[in-house]
């Protein structure tokens, strides 16, 4: 019985490895990221065009459109078309953003709402109107976002040294008033939307989407029209250019803040859309992705496999913790040097995880406030473990559900403005 026990916890072990062993993998790597400098020819400048879907954004767009309609290219000189599509609104977003200067489509289709389908109308309405000579790359911005002076500068050194579709460094909005789960969440973010895709830039392989600070060249928005509908649309488009064999960049010097859940109402929402559609997509998109990655081969695409396969850091932290716990139990009762074994083994992987998440602060030289916020991660474990019982016994969402906004205050915006320019 004993050796039945210890095998089975063996087999657990090493498919915890995997994920383990992979994240550390990915932190070793950014930590020796070099950004690449182009030595082709200089090709003719991109004519971009910001496209902001926007629902019921009243308390958002007045602060930051500004910023955004500021945004330049080619070294200051070119303008971007910066477009709202104000998408089943009740509010009066689209009068505030006429009035703040940026151009409006309204759509109103209750029965297809959502932002994959606003994306998609909008894109399809743009390439209408405007030609490849005055509209030639897309970028996408969310409507509480708030971007670096630099950032559509750096979108464009991207793409003018080959991106086809580029990434931005997302980054949470720094609020005069922030809970601890928005520094938490502001932390996490820094490791999963930075540290990683720094990794994977260091070794040549294609990131994700995040659905914010995302560009597109157009020409492949007309071989790849946007029909990704989901709650996770984004990692259901870059799955599909991934298994094209395209590549997404990321551009970490290409920044973008956006408004991050103060509220445990708002961040419970959210988290519950994001990580319940991460999980349909695990079904959606695994199979084919590992079927492309071997008949290829395509690295990238058992990346982007892995990369779903592997647990949000909170639940894999919470799993690693309750393996460990009965694994202890177990050798209590049972004892035996094969259990002894296995429960070095874990505590192994446990040091291995803080190693990661430790290391990935120090590469992406974290503010002290992101390492002050690592006190609450228990409590954030504990709040993430919740939102997973809730997700089990009520199930998660099936249909986008918006994330409730806070009004941003100018005062935010000016000192995000402020720390970006710090860093720089």
């Amino acid at each position: 019985m004993t050796t039945i026990i210890a095998l089975l916890q063996t087999i657990l072990l090493l498919l915890f490895v995997v994920p383990v062993g992979y994240l550390l993998f990915l932190m070793i790597a950014a930590a020796f990221y070099r950004q690449k400098r182009s030595t082709k020819a200089e090709p003719a400048p991109f004519n971009y065009l910001i496209l902001i879907p926007a629902h019921d954004e009243a308390l958002t767009l007045p602060a930051v459109l500004p910023s955004i309609l500021a945004l330049r290219s080619g070294k200051g000189s070119r303008q971007p078309r910066v477009v709202v599509v104000a998408d089943n609104c009740t509010d009066n977003t689209a009068d505030l953003a006429r009035t703040a200067g940026a151009e409006v489509l309204e759509r109103f289709n209750p029965t297809l709402g959502g932002k994959g389908y606003a994306l998609e109308w909008a894109i399809s309405q743009l390439m209408e109107k405007y030609g490849p000579d005055r509209f030639s790359a897309l970028v996408i911005l969310d409507a509480d976002t708030v971007p670096d002076k630099n950032f559509l500068e750096e979108i464009d050194r991207v793409m003018l040294n080959g991106a086809v579709v580029a990434q931005g460094r997302y980054g949470i909005l720094n609020q005069a008033e922030a809970s601890w789960r928005t520094h938490l969440l502001s932390t996490a973010f820094l490791i999963y939307n930075h540290v990683r895709p720094l990794g994977r830039a260091a070794l040549g392989l294609s990131d994700g989407l995040r659905g914010n600070g995302m560009a597109f060249r157009r020409d492949i928005l007309e071989r790849f029209p946007w029909q990704a509908y989901g709650l996770v649309e984004d990692i259901e488009y870059a799955n599909r250019l991934v298994k094209a064999g395209l590549k997404v960049t990321y551009a970490p010097a290409a920044l973008i803040y956006g408004q991050g859940a103060s509220s445990r109402k708002q961040a419970t929402v959210q988290r519950m859309r994001w990580e319940g559609g991460r999980f349909r997509q695990v079904r959606a998109d695994v199979p084919s992705l590992l079927r492309v990655a071997v008949t290829r081969p395509s690295f990238s695409a058992f990346d982007r496999a892995l990369d779903l396969l592997i647990p949000p850091l909170a639940l894999l932290a919470l799993l690693l913790g309750g393996l460990t716990v009965l694994d202890v139990i177990l050798w209590l009762l049972l004892g035996g040097a094969w259990l002894t074994a296995t429960v070095v083994g874990w505590l192994v992987l446990i040091l291995g995880l803080l190693i990661f998440v430790i290391g990935g602060l120090a590469v992406a030289r974290a503010p002290k406030a992101a390492w002050m916020a690592l006190v609450f991660a228990p409590f954030y474990i504990l709040w993430k473990m919740q939102i997973y019982i809730r997700m089990l016994v009520f199930k998660a969402p099936k249909q986008w559900v918006r994330t409730p906004r806070s009004t941003i205050e100018t005062r935010d915006v000016q000192a995000t403005t402020v720390e970006v320019e710090q860093k720089g």
